[in-house]
């Protein structure tokens, strides 16, 4: 009897071993495709941006800086939890989930069209600028297309077919620069801009709906399915409109204390800064989530142990990469782009060293969302939206731009500390490798800007003191 059970035994650690070695295979692979595409993906956003700032004034890109906080607010505010929902439910491949996940956002994206519709007119008369009358409802339709668009992304996330995701993300992005830079090489106006948008996300709408073949979502409403879904994505929702506000309230102030000018230059540095905080969120979402939920079900010290392990290279990769990027941060901007752009020569080492905080939580939070805590993200995003709105209005009487650039840089600070306090809570708490980690980042940095000045190259912020 006993040798049986030991058989059994050994048996089921193989078993486990097997199933763990694979899944540890797919989530390599996925973070492979993750970063590989990202890097074309990036290559073709830094030629797109090279090419518009040419033919457009900074002006135009303040004005549109403000438009995309409306359109990332209304992808945002469109989700209200599928993705997570349809990865994480043990029901995440049936039909009627996934015909009900849809419905619902094609309603939502219906019901915050009208919002803009609504909007439109206080946020004209708040920033004196006629042309959000009409640049509002007509970027809201971006909404409605977003809605509509299938689940089946979310089906390949699920089962963690990065290549697939990966691609159609890619061929998305091209489809969208190809249209961008045509549309605005004959259209050099924000109209211009607006018209492509919405091209590319009805061409992505459809395509999606390509994806997997035999896949079809159709309208369904289920109540008593559809009141199960809401108990987690009630989190979900909050989360994603304080992510929203938390994420966009430092253009919205900028746009209104400073000038349209100010706001162009700061839009075109985040694009920048944002491509280290991009490959982060995409390897956190497609990557860590999946491969968290598969293992969700481990004893909390094995959850830890695997979580720390395989947390460690990413960060030691993020540090090196964001050490040299900061180490040659002012370069990049006055290569890159043309004398009217020079002023964010300064601003952009600082917001690259603000992405180390939003480094350690994009590796944490997605073990506590598949443990369904995903409100410890809703309360750090609400603690880094009152951090900024709060912040950059008194940093900005004090210390002007210089002051605006630092309470954003440090804006993830809240956020993570709230996701580590989760995790804590969870007992998988992760602080001695996030100290160690962070020590091993202001080494590197400091290392490369020592390099750097001994050479004779001065600090990433020297034109600091020139402005």
């Amino acid at each position: 009897m006993f040798k049986s059970l030991s058989k059994f035994s050994l048996a089921n650690l193989q078993t486990r071993f097997q199933e763990q070695s694979v899944l540890k295979q797919r989530a390599i692979l996925g973070m492979f495709w993750s970063v590989a595409t990202y890097g074309l993906g990036t290559g073709l956003r830094v030629g797109s941006s090279l090419i518009m700032t040419r033919l457009l004034v900074p002006e135009i890109f303040g004005l549109m800086s403000l438009v995309n906080i409306v359109i990332m607010g209304l992808h945002l505010f469109s989700d209200v939890g599928s993705a997570p929902t349809v990865i994480r439910s043990d029901r995440g491949d049936d039909p009627e989930l996934l015909n009900n996940v849809w419905t619902i956002q094609v309603i939502r994206g219906v019901v915050l069209w009208i919002g803009c519709l609504i909007l439109a007119v206080p946020a004209a008369h708040i920033y004196a600028e006629p042309q959000l009358y009409w640049l509002l409802p007509i970027v809201g339709l971006i909404c409605i297309s977003s809605g509509f668009s299938s689940t089946a992304v979310f089906t390949l996330v699920r089962h963690m077919e990065q290549g697939k995701r990966s691609m159609f993300d890619l061929q998305n992005q091209i489809i969208s620069t190809g249209l961008i830079i045509t549309i605005v090489w004959f259209n050099r106006n924000i109209w211009g801009l607006v018209i492509a948008y919405l091209l590319g996300d009805v061409i992505q709408m459809i395509r999606s709906h390509l994806l997997i073949p035999n896949y079809r979502n159709r309208f369904a409403l289920n109540w008593p399915l559809v009141k199960e879904m809401s108990t987690f994505g009630r989190w979900i929702v909050l989360s994603t409109m304080l992510t929203f506000l938390a994420g966009q309230v430092d253009r919205l102030l900028v746009g209104k204390m400073l000038s349209w000018h100010f706001l162009g230059i700061y839009a075109v540095v985040m694009t920048i800064s944002e491509m280290p905080r991009s490959i982060i969120e995409r390897v956190a979402d497609q990557v860590i989530f999946p491969a968290a939920f598969q293992l969700i079900e481990l004893p909390r010290v094995e959850l830890r142990q695997k979580l720390l392990q395989n947390r460690r290279p990413v960060l030691m990769a993020m540090a090196l990469g964001l050490s040299l990027l900061i180490g040659i941060g002012d370069v990049l901007v006055t290569v890159m782009y043309d004398h009217r752009y020079t002023l964010g020569a300064w601003m952009l080492p600082i917001l690259l060293l603000g992405i180390w905080p939003n480094v350690l939580f994009q590796t944490l939070y997605p073990i506590l969302l598949a443990l369904s805590k995903p409100q410890y993200q809703t309360w750090g995003n609400a603690g880094k939206f009152l951090f900024t709105g709060l912040g950059i209005p008194l940093a900005y009487s004090h210390f002007g731009a210089v002051g605006v650039i630092l309470v954003v840089a440090l804006n993830d600070l809240p956020l993570y500390g709230m996701v580590a306090y989760g995790l804590w809570r969870e007992k998988l708490t992760s602080l001695r490798q996030d100290f160690t980690m962070t020590a091993f980042f202001v080494v590197l940095l400091a290392g490369i800007l020592s390099l750097r000045y001994s050479l004779g190259f001065g600090l990433p912020i020297d034109r600091l003191w020139a402005t």
